[in-house]
């Protein structure tokens, strides 16, 4: 596990996470979705939607902009 360091880590949980995001868009756009799991699915888009932002706010955010880590 040499290879797979912390900040890999982070990179690839961060990957997952916006392609869960893009794959959410895609799907909202395309796939009619019942009026029964309506509600259900634009909560699941909205919890993805938070930590696709949390994941754009930790590489872009204050921490990189001064040059620290996380």
């Amino acid at each position: 596990m040499t290879w797979l360091n912390r900040n890999i880590q982070r990179f690839l949980i961060a990957l997952l996470v916006l392609a869960l995001f893009g794959g959410a868009v895609v799907v909202m756009t395309f796939v009619a979705i019942p009026a029964d799991n309506r509600d259900s699915i634009i909560q699941l888009i909205g919890g993805v939607n938070t930590l696709a932002g949390l994941v754009v706010g930790y590489y872009f955010g204050k921490a990189s902009a001064e040059g620290g880590e996380g």
